[in-house]
């Protein structure tokens, strides 16, 4: 999560309070990617330190997802009403037209 102490923004809030606009996706891209890259550079190339900066990078986009976009999409649903599912379809455990067991019985019998 992008929460971290309040003692340490101001060594990020000093460059990046800097940039006025970033104008398109691929800008934004770019940046993020630098980022990532300056994380990386006084770290091993190690699994678990390119997964930490994948995941920060994902982790950041769930967040602004959560903050921003799920309240338009809550919004639309209250508006224009929920996805429902018809309640015999709801009550079938199908994958193709087979309830689970069937596939599971035709499965193993191909074995």
């Amino acid at each position: 999560m992008p929460y971290i102490e309040t003692e340490k923004r101001p060594q990020f809030d000093r460059f990046l309070d800097r940039i006025e606009v970033i104008g398109t996706k691929g800008d934004l891209e770019y940046c993020l990617f630098k980022l990532m890259l300056v994380f990386m550079a006084d770290k091993p190339r190690r699994f678990l330190t390119l997964s930490d900066a994948t995941y920060a990078a994902i982790h950041v986009g769930d967040e602004f997802r959560r903050r921003f976009l799920d309240v338009r999409e809550n919004a639309a649903r209250k508006k224009n009403g929920d996805v429902t599912v018809n309640r015999s379809l709801r009550r079938k455990n199908s994958i193709h037209g087979m309830d689970k067991t069937q596939k599971w019985k035709t499965h193993r019998r191909q074995r």
